[in-house]
């Protein structure tokens, strides 16, 4: 399957899951500092999470820990995730904020 499908579709079949999650601060939130390896079951959800399932959803990284271990930075070169064979990240590409600041502020 094409990713831009796969990606359509994972967004389909899980907007009202991730929607109908509580997005405000409490306890469960520790699950960030902690680095918990296993998925979890509870009732909200970070940005983070969303991408590292999406990853996980359309095969581009092997699922070998929960999606609330990882932090922003893990998804850098998608250092902290195991990407399938084919998949490969080879250069970075580090936005200069500098200039977009100027362009647009």
């Amino acid at each position: 399957m094409v990713l831009s499908k796969k990606i359509l579709e994972y967004y389909k079949n899980n907007k009202e899951r991730i929607d109908s999650m509580d997005k405000n601060l409490n306890f469960s939130w520790l699950r960030f500092p902690l680095r918990i390896k296993q998925d979890l079951n509870i009732n909200n959800i970070s940005c983070t999470e969303v991408l590292a399932d999406l990853l996980y959803y359309t095969n581009i990284a092997k699922k070998d820990k929960g999606v609330s271990y990882y932090h922003q930075d893990d998804f850098i070169s998608l250092r902290a995730f195991k990407l399938s064979d084919k998949i490969s990240y080879n250069k970075n590409h580090l936005c200069k904020f500098q200039h977009l600041m100027k362009k647009y502020i």
